[in-house]
C-alpha cells in the first residue's frame, strides 16, 4: 500500500497542484480545504504525514498542530506555508512541526 498524505490548503489550485504531483510520485492524497473535517479523518485512516497550510479559515496551522500534538497524535507534520520568517519557522517546530516548506516552492 502506498504512503497517505493528508493536506490541509485553503487554496483549492495549489492543493489541487500538491495532489497531483504526489499522485504521480505514487502517493495517495486526502485533500482538506480547512481543518473542519481534519480529526475525523485521522482518526479513520491511517495517514503517513501531514503537510499542513498555516494561514487557514478560521484556524491558525500551528495551532491547529499543537492541538493534535496534546491529544497524542504521532503523525509527522511539515508545514508549507507563506510565514516564512525565522520566527514563523520557529513557532512551527515549537509546536508540533517537523519540517518546514516556505512558500512559493517548486512541485519539483
Amino acid at each position: 500500500m502506498n504512503a497517505l498524505i493528508l493536506i490541509v490548503e485553503d487554496e483549492q489550485d495549489i492543493l489541487e497542484l500538491m495532489e497531483y504531483h504526489l499522485a504521480k510520485e505514487g502517493f495517495e492524497t486526502i485533500g482538506f480545504l480547512n481543518t473542519k473535517h481534519v480529526i475525523n479523518a485521522l482518526e479513520e485512516e491511517n495517514v503517513d504525514l501531514i503537510l499542513m497550510d498555516r494561514n487557514l479559515p478560521g484556524a491558525e496551522g500551528s495551532e491547529f498542530v499543537e492541538s493534535l500534538r496534546k491529544r497524542g497524535m504521532q503523525t509527522p507534520v511539515i508545514f508549507v506555508s507563506a510565514k516564512n520568517k525565522d520566527e514563523d519557522i520557529e513557532q512551527g517546530f515549537e509546536r508540533g512541526g517537523d519540517d518546514y516548506i516556505a512558500k512559493p516552492f517548486s512541485m519539483k
